[in-house]
C-alpha cells in the first residue's frame, strides 16, 4: 500500500510541475490569470512533495525544507483568491487585496523567530 501511494504522490507532484511550467511556456499571450494558475500548481506540487517526504528521514535532517512546505497551503487560498479575481474582473489589484497573504506573513514570521 505504501508504495502505490508513494506512486501516486509522485505522478501527481510530476504532472504539477509540468503542467505549471508548460501553462507558462506555451501560452503567447501573457496573462496574469495564468500565473496564479501556475502558481497554484507548483504550491500544490509543493504540498504533495510534503506528503512524500514526511515519511522520509529527510525532515529531520532539514528542518528548514519542513517549515517551507509545512507553510505552503497557507498560499493557496490567496492565489486561488487572486486567479478567481483576475477571471472575473480584468482590474488591476488594489492595495487591501494583498491583507490576504498576512497570515502567511505573520506565521512566517513568528517562525522565524522560534528557529
Amino acid at each position: 500500500m505504501q508504495f502505490f501511494s508513494n506512486t501516486v504522490l509522485i505522478i501527481g507532484l510530476t504532472q504539477g510541475i509540468f503542467l505549471a511550467f508548460a501553462i507558462l511556456l506555451v501560452n503567447k499571450k501573457k496573462h496574469l490569470h495564468n500565473y496564479f494558475l501556475s502558481a497554484l500548481l507548483l504550491l500544490f506540487s509543493i504540498v504533495l512533495a510534503h506528503e512524500y517526504l514526511n515519511g522520509s528521514k529527510f525532515f529531520s535532517e532539514h528542518i528548514m525544507f519542513f517549515y517551507v512546505s509545512f507553510l505552503t497551503p497557507l498560499l493557496i487560498g490567496p492565489c486561488l483568491y487572486f486567479y478567481v479575481i483576475s477571471l472575473l474582473r480584468k482590474a488591476k489589484f488594489r492595495k487591501i487585496d494583498f491583507l490576504h497573504f498576512l497570515p502567511f506573513l505573520v506565521v512566517f514570521q513568528t517562525g522565524a523567530f522560534v528557529n
